[in-house]
């Protein structure tokens, strides 16, 4: 039941993705922003604030834009082969992804291209500006993500 109950939400975002029209404080398709304030965070600490109290987490940075910045720890694709980068998050023990309670501590970054994932590399610390946070199965996702202007992999994606 919970696998159907999680294809059908999967479904749901997926569909969502593809509507033309960005809440307010999103990033859009090209790339540009509105003129909402990010909020400045690391990745460290959403992943330690999803650890400690996913209810508090989601309340003090979900539905926010936020400016996020982290060492890429992998680089992959999703079911629709979409690009998904991994953030190294809070209390990783051993690199494993997980913490010594079994939380899980990667946080998932969705929105960028093919293109710009492409020029990513393990190691590397990039800054992200991202409209939503929200937690799928105790992993917080970070969606409508494009790579802050400020960053030198912006820079070096658009030219």
């Amino acid at each position: 039941m919970k696998i159907v109950t999680m294809f059908a939400s999967l479904i749901a975002v997926a569909s969502l993705a593809a509507c033309d029209t960005a809440p307010a404080g999103s990033v859009t398709q090209n790339g540009s922003a509105d003129a909402a304030p990010a909020t400045i965070v690391s990745a460290k600490e959403i992943s330690a604030a999803f650890q400690e109290n996913e209810v508090k987490a989601k309340m003090a940075f979900g539905d926010k834009r936020l400016q996020v910045t982290g060492v890429i720890k992998d680089i992959e694709l999703d079911f629709a082969d979409n690009p998904v980068v991994k953030l190294r998050g809070a209390n990783d023990v051993q690199n494993m992804g997980v913490s010594e309670s079994g939380k899980i501590t990667d946080l998932s970054v969705s929105g960028l291209s093919k293109e710009v994932s492409s020029e990513l590399k393990k190691g590397d610390e990039i800054t992200v500006i991202c409209a939503n946070v929200d937690e799928v199965m105790g992993s917080a996702q970070l969606s409508e993500c494009q790579i802050a202007p400020s960053s030198d992999k912006a820079a070096k994606a658009k030219g």
